[in-house]
This record gives structure tokens, sequence and C-alpha cells, in this order.
């Protein structure tokens, strides 16, 4: 039912207020059932551990980066472009609170997956494409926060170079 609304309020041609509202409670309800998966797996580390190790979890699997990875265009594609300075205070945090979560699925399946260096590459490419949408609205504290998280170490460069943030460039240097 989910996915079949989200499908078809993309498929509107002009999008409306409603519409644009409707999408971002979409993505927001995603973003804050990951935050709650992540709270809860620091909670109870050691137990999702022992689960882990014998096998990939469910959230390890391709469905749900791809799903995550839906909700991330969503949010920076369709509504954001559509909201005022205020709608783009509530957008940003929830879409880098679902990179934060779809990075973070990558480097947990990275470490359990045999196809380490095929999703390592995937990783590097996914992290590439989700951090320079805020380079390129120059919103470079997000992308030097994601970059930093993410050790995207050439990225950092760049925006300390396009900064002149040369104390920032030595310290990740």
């Amino acid at each position: 039912w989910y996915q079949r609304r989200v499908r078809a309020l993309l498929a509107i041609e002009a999008p409306g207020e409603n519409t644009i509202h409707e999408l971002f409670l979409s993505v927001e309800i995603v973003q804050q059932a990951f935050h709650a998966l992540y709270a809860w797996k620091g909670q109870s580390q050691q137990l999702y551990d022992r689960a882990a190790k014998k096998d990939l979890t469910w959230t390890d699997r391709e469905e749900i980066r791809r799903m995550l990875g839906d909700q991330i265009t969503i949010a920076m594609e369709t509504v954001l472009p559509e909201v005022d300075a205020e709608g783009r205070f509530q957008v940003l945090p929830v879409a880098t609170n679902l990179i934060e979560s779809l990075l973070k699925l990558y480097l947990d399946t990275i470490d359990k997956t045999i196809e380490k260096e095929a999703l390592q590459a995937e990783f590097e490419r996914k992290r590439d494409a989700l951090i320079q949408p805020f380079v390129e609205l120059k919103l470079h504290n997000i992308a030097f926060s994601l970059g930093e998280q993410f050790r995207h170490f050439t990225l950092l460069v760049a925006l300390c170079e396009e900064t002149k943030d040369t104390a920032r460039l030595r310290e990740n240097a």
C-alpha cells in the first residue's frame, strides 16, 4: 500500500502543496523508523551482534538499501525544490538522517558479505552521489559532516579548498 501511494503521488505532473507534504511525511516516517532501529541496535548491541554473525539481517538486504535510496531521492529531488526556507529546514535533517542510515547499512553489510569489493565500490559511488548535492547547494556544513563521518577524503579536500578552510584541511590530512 505504502509504495503504491508514493508512486501515485510521484506520478502527479504538477504536485500541489498537499502532495509535497504527503511525500515529505512518507519520507519522514521511514527516517524515524530507521532512527529507532539504530537507537535499539545501540542499546541491544550484543543481542544484535549475535544474530548478525550468523546471517545477514533484514537490514542487510539490497531491497532495504534501494527503498532508502528511493526515499532520499523523493526528499532531495521532489520535495526539497518545492518547499520554502522553513520547509527546507524540515526536509534537510530528514534527508541527512536517511543518507546516514543508508551509508551505515552499506558499512554494516560490507563486513558480512562475500562480495566485499563490489559492495565497497557501490558504497563509494553512493556516498559520492549522496553527499555531492549538499556541496552543489552550498550546504557545506552538512557535506563536511557526512564526508567526515563516512571518510570521503577526496570530497573533504575539495570542500576545504572550495571554502578556503585550511585549518580543517590540515586536520583531515
